[in-house]
């Protein structure tokens, strides 16, 4: 998880690999590593620079599986688990059809994800912090919808995600270039300003704030 998030993936995709051969070779298919772990490695083909939506989607597929393999659909729905996330399989999953132009697919995993968090959220809110998980989730939909040119449901989705991470500048980058791309979807062009200046000015924060050693050029590049 290190190496995914330092932007070095080819080390990451070697360990993600590394662990799921010990996982199968050792029998530890049952026990949650497994599944965390192919979810993990979807996810980095999902979003890494070179995507490689082939190799996410069978690996946000055998995340699931072997989810399923112990539970019904039914059981793990009603999930009461205190220790894990179900939901996060299914949404990633549905964002991988998403970046595949496949918005029913995309819409019926991520739809599926939202009530798994929503059922575990509503019986366990003490012990669980689901704020990314649920942004990530209204994100997604937003797009979706936007895609599908259903632009008030996606307006509702992206304001909401928008303001939970109101706050935080990079984690709410996400809700608002979508915002900014919806609006001028929309013809709302002064809206679409605004998110777009408000995002622009955000990433910039956090690269001065994070990244003091990178040039004026790199930090240029990156908000490109």
């Amino acid at each position: 998880l290190y190496y995914r998030r330092m932007g070095r993936f080819a080390e990451a995709e070697r360990l993600f690999l590394d662990c799921i051969a010990w996982a199968e070779k050792n029998k530890k298919k049952k026990e949650a590593i497994y599944p965390i772990t192919l979810l993990n490695l979807g996810v980095l083909y999902n979003d890494r620079p070179n995507y490689d939506y082939d190799k996410a989607e069978s690996y946000l597929k055998k995340s699931i599986e072997a989810l399923e393999s112990d539970k019904s659909a039914v059981e793990i729905e009603k999930n009461d688990s205190k220790n894990y996330d179900y939901s996060s399989h299914y949404i990633n999953l549905g964002g991988c059809y998403l970046n595949r132009g496949n918005l029913d697919k995309a819409e019926q995993f991520v739809l599926k994800g939202l009530r798994l968090l929503e059922n575990r959220y509503r019986k366990n809110k003490a012990v669980f912090d689901a704020g990314h998980v649920f942004y990530d989730s209204w994100v997604i939909l937003g797009m979706i919808y936007q895609a599908k040119k259903q632009y008030e449901i996606a307006e509702q989705y992206l304001l909401k995600a928008h303001a939970t991470q109101r706050d935080n500048a990079l984690t709410n980058t996400r809700a608002t270039y979508a915002l900014c791309q919806l609006y001028v979807g929309m013809g709302r062009y002064a809206e679409a300003e605004k998110y777009f200046v408000t995002a622009t000015q955000n990433t910039a924060k956090f690269i001065g704030t994070n990244f003091p050693f990178l040039s004026e050029k790199e930090k240029s590049d990156f908000l490109q």
